[in-house]
């Protein structure tokens, strides 16, 4: 079967045509023969280091009109980590514009939904020393002008006592579908070897309700999220929800699978790689953090990690083309 049918099929299964169901699509096609599509990196990644040289953290890229805008914070001490923004207008070359201090002992930016004028920024949020990770929210019109930006609050908290995320509760990637917005957030009980993924729903945006406990959790033996899973970027479709995961196997090898749903809430992992490991500049580790729908084709912004060289950690970015 060739890979222009496999994408054929995968376009039906996430109902962007509205022509198939994705259970059925699944149960036919997650075998170990099904053959991938395929995400083709960029020959001039990495496309974005800091200015500073420091490694770039958990960077995440939103289109608006005819601009780019990358927020990230950097790595390193979690204490002051701020956000930093640079643009481009052709979603490859960056320029670093400033740092947006907004308050707050620590926030990494995650994800962006446009509400009305406003950019909504949901963060990965610790409130004062020795808070654990939670989610927050700020609001700006205009994501160059620290002025615009309201002070951080947070929107979702860790579980009380015993629950499944009751030591974290952060890392929020936020979609608005089906008329709610949908929060999803990695949990765990204070080791990563009961992390999963969490839900929360709300109606404004801004207070959300949890539900349905862990949606998914670490994989069984052998598998590519046996020893973690984490939701690093979402994707809504017409009728269904798809996020990548990277996984840590028990190799300690990190890996990034898709993991698909029809009513946001069922998940079922997809047992084919989405986007490997290099032999450079990404040799080490591979996580995408932003998808976004250009022009017919899928772009796939991730962090890249090196074992030797400087920066580290980089930008780059990867096109399924003609995906939709």
């Amino acid at each position: 079967m060739s890979i222009n049918m496999e994408r054929t099929k995968l376009h039906q299964a996430l109902a962007l045509d509205g022509i198939s169901r994705l259970p059925n699509f699944l149960n036919r096609t997650h075998t170990r023969g099904f053959v991938p599509f395929g995400a083709t990196k960029d020959v001039d990644n990495p496309i974005y280091s800091d200015p500073t040289g420091q490694d770039i953290h958990w960077p995440f890229v939103v289109k608006y009109w005819d601009t780019y805008y990358l927020l990230y914070c950097l790595a390193g001490a979690t204490a002051g980590r701020k956000i930093l923004v640079a643009t481009s207008s052709d979603g490859k070359t960056f320029t670093f514009q400033k740092v947006i201090d907004i308050g707050g002992y620590s926030v990494e930016p995650q994800s962006v939904v446009r509400v009305g004028n406003e950019f909504w920024i949901y963060l990965a949020f610790m409130e004062t020393s020795g808070d654990p990770w939670e989610c927050g929210l700020t609001k700006t019109t205009d994501l160059l002008d620290e002025t615009k930006y309201s002070s951080p609050v947070k929107v979702l908290s860790v579980g009380s006592p015993g629950a499944w995320d009751d030591d974290y509760a952060t890392d929020p990637r936020v979609v608005y579908w089906r008329g709610k917005f949908w929060l999803y957030y990695i949990g765990h009980a204070g080791t990563w070897d009961t992390v999963g993924t969490g839900l929360a729903k709300s109606v404004d945006g801004e207070t959300f309700t949890k539900v349905n406990g862990k949606l998914i959790g670490v994989g069984g033996g052998g598998s590519w999220d046996e020893d973690r899973h984490c939701i690093c970027s979402i994707v809504p479709t017409i009728s269904g929800i798809m996020y990548v995961a990277y996984g840590i196997d028990a190799s300690s090898e990190l890996r990034n699978f898709l993991v698909v749903s029809e009513d946001g809430e069922t998940f079922t992992r997809w047992y084919k790689e989405l986007i490997s490991k290099g032999s450079t500049y990404d040799d080490l580790e591979v996580i995408v953090q932003s998808i976004l729908n250009v022009d017919r084709d899928l772009v796939l912004y991730y962090q890249a990690k090196r074992s030797s060289g400087t920066p580290a950690k980089t930008l780059c970015r990867a096109i399924i083309e003609d995906f939709f």
